[in-house]
Parts: C-alpha cells; structure tokens; sequence
C-alpha cells in the first residue's frame, strides 16, 4: 500500500502484562489486581477516513475494570462474547487495562481483533447511485441517523436557484457529507449515459478526474479532507465496463490517488464472507432488488433473515449490500426502503439484537483492512496470523456433469423443447430460451449433494408467466420422484449467477437438469451452466448443509415469498404453471417447483466455484 498511516502516531504493539499479586486470600483463592499495557501498530494500513479497530480482552473474573488510552483518557468498552471477556473499540495506538480484585486464569491478558466492528455477526450497507430526484430516499436514512453511501456523479452536482429541481445540488451533497456518510466515485458523467465510445485509458483518466472534482466539492464541506477510496462501476457489469475493477487496482497498486475498491456487481450469493483476510481486489456485491416498481420489501428482509441466520450457524462474518437510484429511473422506492430499513433495525438493529453493523461500504472496507493490515504483538513477539482460509478453485472439467455448458458447440447436448436460439453470452456464446425449455439428462447419480450453477441474463419485460431452471430426480424406470427449482426474475441485460444446491433422494437413478421459459415474451440468456457431485474429486468438498429457509424467522406477507433469487423481482408468483394446450412448446418440465417452496440459503465459501471476475 503506498499510503501509510500518520508516522506521527507509530503503533508498536507490545503487550506488557505486569501482575501485582497480593496476600489477602477468599475461600483459598488468592486475589490479585493486574494491569495491561497493548499498542496497535498500523504502519501497513492506506491512508483511510476510519482507522477503528475491535479487539477483545480476556479480564478473568475482575470486579472493576477501567480501559484507557496512552493520554490515559477513558476508552468505552462492553461485554465480551465470553463471560471473562471484553470489547474494545479504538483508533488509538495504546490502550491501558486496569483490573482489580480477580482470581486470574490461564487466558488472562490474552487479545483478539474482532471480524467487525463491534464484534458484531454481521454487517449491513446501502448505497445511492447517481444523484437525481434522491430527496425522499435520503431522507429514510437521515431521518433515523443513519449514514449510507452515495454514490457520486461528480459532473451532475449543481447549485441552481430552484431547490429540488431533480439535479442533486451542492447543498445537499455537504448536507449528506456533514451528516457521516461515506462519498464513492461514480465517473464523472455516468460515461455520457453508457453510450459513449470509451477505451480503458478514457476510463482512467474520467476516474481520476472525478476523484479531482470530488476533491473539490468536499473543500466546501465539514470534511475537506475526507479521501474517497470506492468507486462503483457505471452502467451496470456488462463486458464493455469490466475494465474498471483493473484500473482502480491499477490506480491503488500505483499510489496514483486515494482509490483502493470497486463496488457494483450483482452476483449471487448475495452476501460477501469477509473472514479474514479480506481480498481488497474483490468486487463488492449489491443487491438491486430494493429498487424500482418491482421492489419487494419481502425479498429484502428474507435476505436479511438468511444472512443473519447463515452468519450464526456458520460462524463467520457476512456482509450484505443494496443499492438504488432516485424515482427518476425506476419510480418511488421510498416505501420500500424506509420499510426494509426499520426491519432491520427493530429485528438485528439497536431495537433487535443488536447483531449488525450498519456502514457504509468505505466504512466497511477500512475496518477489514485495519483489521488484517495492523499488528498485534504479545510479550514483543506478534500474535499468531490467521490461517487464510482456501481459496475457491473453478469446477475442474473432469467433474462437470454439463456437456457444452458454454454452448461453444451451439446446442450440441441439449434437448429442445421451445425456440432456442444461439446469441452473445458473458464470455462468447451464450443460449437464449424461449417459450419452452430445454434440458440435459445426467446419468450416473450420486448419494451425495451436487451443485447446480450458471448465469442468466433476463431483460425481457414484465412477464407474469413462470420462469427458471430446476432439477428433476428420476428412478431406474424414468419416472420423477422429486425436484428442486429455482424461479428467475428479469435482472436487466447483465449476467446473475443462479445456484441449486440439493441431495438427492433415495431412489435417484438420473437426474435431468432443465431451463425454462414460460412465454415467448420471457427472453432468458443462459452460460456457463456447471453440475459437479461433492464427492467427485478431492478438491470437492462435501459440505455441511446450512440451515433450511423453512428454520429462518418468517417474513410477514400475505402472500408466500420466494428464496434468495437473482434478478430483478416481479409479483412472486406461487401457482405452478399451466402448458398453453395449443401450444406443445410451452408445456414445462414435469411439476416445477412453485416459486414459494423453500430453497436452502446458499453459501458459496463452502463450495467450488467459477469467479465472475478474472483475477
């Protein structure tokens, strides 16, 4: 990292544990007062606007406690996970423990950092993109003191003499920015609306110029000297726009300017682990699905119940990101956002259990480096580093039950039973699928669980017929005895991730995989379609199941809700779909799964993968 934290404040952490023992004795136990000295050093963290860090203390059994800094003013500090534990929270480079009157133990003096801040289970982060008609939905946020991201065009910042005229005006720009929130780097004109003709070094240069302009804007405001280390992607993840995570590495890796990350991918799981370390070359994932006429506060606050419950059983930190526009471009979402907001914060919030960290994405990113990137040392050695955990490999081909799931050889392998049609697809060709289905049968069966994955692109319009893919479970004699499917809704032009993850049940001889569309007007793009048994090959893992949709806290609805879907959502629909009599093409695989049947939480760290982004 080129930039480094002030030398003027340089952590050198020593733990210097000195242990008064004294005479007095109860029931045996002889009693003793303690006092330790900790020192962070930060020298390998960026230059950032955060530099908190959480670690926990084990303090035995002491009845007073006071926690202070190296100018020995207090620091706050609460309960730990453990009963002999404590939490901490600072940007100071010394923190002093006093204990009095405690037994002492094996761990006492021992420290640890925190996966988030607070050593809460999860975090939670919303972003606005752009900067019109944002009056409404920045006020469900600044309202109830909570500070989001925005995420800056910085061309379209103006001070016109009409206030609320749909350009977000300078005003409001130092009124968000006074307020705490975060400021990211969105281009300097959204790439002149995506139809500009830009190369990669047109990119760079609309980057850093944004990041002058931005520089600028702040002057004016109680932050001059806040740094805007994000950048979120333009025009969504398409092919042409997928230079940017490389200039912004580019542009880190240089020491050009103060970016570090890029945010905007919308990729399923929709959460992020951030066990450490985390990969600051990671694209951050967001959540569309709060935006626009076809929000679902539903879909919002079940993914907010699967992250929570997912974080718990496996114990590990997740992350779970959304973002919107203004009602300019995909209508009022006010409602949407301040009902999904206030869920949060009554169910996990200060109001709940108090179990997530509510950031902005910069926020977030600066607490994961300061984390991994400060050094704790104990009696003048360093603690013990974390073991990484693996890094997740691609599908090796042998395992890969799918013939041609990149359709190289057109559609070579797959039956058809609807208009298939071969067209450009994320990497190459890709299959288009309408009005019908079609389907690969998979013979050899496994007892063990399997993954089924691919990406789709879904832009058709609203469609109120049932779309998806799926797997049918058949016995020696061909007939089904079981499936489990997955409902699609349309995501835009861009590329979502699907996963099926299942077992099959006894009995299974084959099973048939399928992707289907309900109408002709339903236009779904398929690639890189993968199906690999856990147990094929060593580098597979067989993974533990993750709790089932059916034990998360229910979400209020009238009607049932679907599981964790890509795209973007319409009207869940429930009912299973009916073959259009005069039309044997429309006739789907066998008893598709209703959208409203319960899916598993899918957690990707547990299985093999192919990354959408090329490192």
């Amino acid at each position: 990292m080129n930039q480094k934290f002030s030398s003027t404040i340089i952590f050198t952490l020593a733990i210097v544990l000195a242990i008064t023992v004294f005479s007095s004795q109860a029931n045996g136990a002889v009693i003793q007062n303690s006092q330790f000295q900790y020192q962070i050093d930060r020298t390998a963290v960026p230059s950032l606007n955060e530099y908190d860090l959480t670690v926990i203390i084990n303090v035995s059994n002491a009845q007073t406690i006071n926690v202070r800094d190296g100018a020995n003013s207090p620091i706050p500090y609460t309960n730990g996970p453990a009963a002999d534990e404590i939490t901490v929270t600072t940007d100071k480079s010394e923190i002093n423990v006093e204990l009095f009157d405690l037994t002492g133990s094996d761990s006492l003096g021992n420290i640890r950092k925190a996966d988030l801040k607070d050593n809460r289970v999860w975090a939670y982060s919303h972003g606005f993109d752009d900067n019109y008609f944002l009056e409404q939905e920045t006020a469900v946020f600044l309202e109830r003191g909570i500070p989001a991201g925005f995420n800056v065009v910085s061309d379209w910042i103006t001070e016109p003499a009409s206030p609320f005229d749909g350009d977000f005006q300078y005003w409001e720009f130092r009124r968000l920015v006074d307020a705490g929130w975060a400021i990211n780097n969105h281009t300097v004109a959204h790439e002149s609306g995506c139809g500009a003709n830009y190369d990669r070094a047109d990119r760079k240069a609309d980057v850093l110029q944004a990041q002058n302009q931005l520089r600028n804007l702040l002057a004016g405001t109680s932050r001059p000297d806040y740094k805007v280390i994000g950048f979120t992607i333009p025009c969504g993840y398409e092919a042409q726009f997928r230079d940017y995570p490389g200039i912004i590495n580019e542009i880190r890796n240089n020491g050009e300017d103060t970016l570090l990350y890029t945010d905007g991918v919308f990729e399923f799981p929709l959460h992020m682990d951030v066990t450490a370390p985390f990969d600051i070359e990671t694209v951050i994932r967001r959540d569309s699905r709060i935006d626009g006429s076809g929000a679902n506060t539903a879909f919002i606050t079940g993914q907010m119940n699967q992250v929570s419950a997912l974080a718990k059983s496996g114990n590990k930190p997740l992350w779970y990101t959304t973002f919107s526009h203004g009602e300019h471009l995909f209508g009022d979402n006010t409602t949407v956002l301040a009902e999904s907001l206030d869920y949060l914060i009554v169910t996990y919030g200060t109001q709940g259990s108090n179990e997530v960290w509510i950031a902005p994405t910069s926020v977030v990113v600066s607490y994961l480096l300061v984390r991994d990137l400060s050094v704790i040392l104990k009696d003048g050695a360093p603690l013990p580093t974390p073991t990484p955990s693996p890094t997740p490999t691609a599908i090796p081909s042998a395992c890969n039950e799918i013939d041609n799931g990149a359709f190289d050889s057109g559609t070579a392998n797959w039956q058809s039973f609807g208009t298939l049609e071969i067209v450009n697809g994320r990497s190459g060709n890709g299959l288009r699928v309408s009005n019908g289905h079609t389907s690969q049968s998979i013979s050899n069966a496994q007892t063990s669980d399997y993954l089924f994955q691919g990406y789709v692109s879904f832009d058709s319009p609203s469609t109120s017929s049932w779309n998806g893919v799926g797997v049918d479970y058949l016995n020696s004699a061909g007939v089904e005895i079981g499936e489990k499917s997955l409902q699609l809704y349309p995501n835009g032009s861009g590329f979502a991730k699907f996963e099926i993850r299942d077992t099959p049940p006894a009995g299974t001889a084959s099973v048939n995989v399928w992707l289907f569309s309900g109408s002709s007007g339903a236009r779904l793009t398929f690639d890189d379609i993968d199906f690999v048994w856990s147990n094929c090959d060593p580098t597979v893992p067989t993974a533990t199941p993750p709790p089932s949709e059916t034990e998360l806290p229910p979400v209020p609805s009238s009607t049932p809700t679907a599981t964790e879907l890509p795209g973007q959502p319409g009207t869940p629909q429930v009912a299973t779909p009916t073959a259009d009599p005069t039309n044997p093409a429309s006739t789907p695989p066998a008893n598709p799964t209703p959208a409203g049947t319960a899916q598993p939480p899918i957690d990707l760290s547990e299985f093999i993968y192919l990354p959408l982004l090329a490192k």
